[in-house]
């Protein structure tokens, strides 16, 4: 899940392969291209939708192929990240591999098939363009690496590793997000924590009990649900997204001070598998169950911007009447434009402000 402008490196992690193996791309056809009506009819009024949907990259067909836009192709792709430089990195969970989608939709690999031999995490990336990564290295470790723009990869961290003299393992269900010091944060959903990886593989707990909670606090005087996603700011501020009961924003400061924003309006937001903040302070929500895409302002009140719940053909257009198919993570890129992992459309949609 995972990702605002300062998710350049890949960070990848395997085990969001096996979440989304169980719900394959159905059919091959072509993304649809029809362009929806830009307002909304209801009984008695007539709503302009501010948000159009577009195909940036992919075809609908399952494939590999490099190119440019609709010409290229994916076959689950589930993470995507945006360097400061306007160029996306997509995982595609179908071949194991990361490519690089340009700001003029010219499609590339960097990573190709089969480098990554094991089950995929997360995966984020810096402003430069240097990704991160977490997967599963084994049937119980994992690595958190970084891969340079060239496909030059270097390990983080491994596991086990020792904190405080106790020796850890990362979860199977992970997100990561990176700062501009290049610490990593990792969300582990399973030990209700907030690792924190330092560029030279010194892992601490950054927040969280290791026990399920709700408290604010300091550090480990926090707890959490079910964190399953998380994005940083431009201040190094983090926001979790903590889906156990009644899903709400943790808000975690440079220096572990966790508050909870409560989330209004959250009708659909079911199991949410990305997330990502804008230079404004809105945060972007992705529901692959409900085939939504939400938006959270700062003070916690939610807005469905695309998605009707449908999950057949793709379709492009106003966002209240585009299709998405269990859609995975979310980006944004400096320019306020949002990217859409569309996993089983096999698809990179691209979600812009009228």
């Amino acid at each position: 899940m995972r990702l605002s402008f300062l998710k350049t490196p890949l960070f990848i992690s395997l085990s969001a392969i096996c979440l989304l193996t169980a719900c394959s791309k159905g059919g091959s056809s072509p993304a649809n291209t029809n362009t929806a009506n830009t307002t909304t009819t209801t009984t008695n009024t007539t709503v302009t939708d501010p948000y159009l949907v577009s195909t940036f990259a992919g075809s609908g067909i399952t494939g590999s192929a490099d190119g440019t836009g609709t010409s290229a192709s994916f076959a689950r792709p589930t993470h995507v990240a945006a360097d400061g430089l306007g160029n996306i990195y997509v995982f595609d969970a179908g071949y194991n591999t990361i490519r690089k989608i340009t700001p003029s939709a010219v499609v590339t690999t960097i990573l190709p098939t089969q480098v990554l031999k094991s089950t995929f995490e997360s995966m984020t990336a810096d402003a430069t363009g240097t990704s991160y990564v977490c997967y599963e290295s084994g049937i119980t470790n994992h690595t958190l690496s970084k891969i340079s723009a060239s496909g030059q990869i270097t390990t983080i961290v491994s596991d086990p590793f020792v904190v405080n003299g106790v020796y850890y393992s990362f979860s199977n269900d992970l997100d990561i997000a990176v700062d501009a010091a290049g610490n990593t944060f990792v969300c582990d959903i399973d030990q209700y924590v907030i690792w924190k990886v330092s560029p030279a593989g010194v892992v601490t707990i950054f927040a969280g009990t290791r026990k399920s909670g709700t408290a604010d606090g300091t550090g480990t005087a926090a707890s959490f649900g079910y964190p399953t996603a998380i994005t940083i700011d431009a201040s190094g501020n983090l926001y979790v997204w903590d889906g156990s009961g009644s899903s709400v924003i943790r808000k975690i400061t440079p220096a572990g001070v966790v508050t909870t924003i409560p989330i209004s309006n959250a009708s659909g937001i079911y199991d949410v598998s990305g997330i990502a903040m804008d230079a404004s302070g809105n945060l972007y929500v992705t529901s692959r169950i409900s085939n939504k895409i939400f938006k959270i302002s700062a003070t916690g009140t939610a807005t469905l911007i695309a998605g009707t719940g449908a999950n057949t053909t793709p379709v492009n257009g106003a966002g209240l009447s585009a299709i998405f198919n269990y859609p995975g993570d979310i980006t944004v890129d400096n320019s306020g434009n949002l990217y859409v992992a569309d996993s089983n459309n096999g698809l990179i949609r691209k979600i812009v402000k009228q």
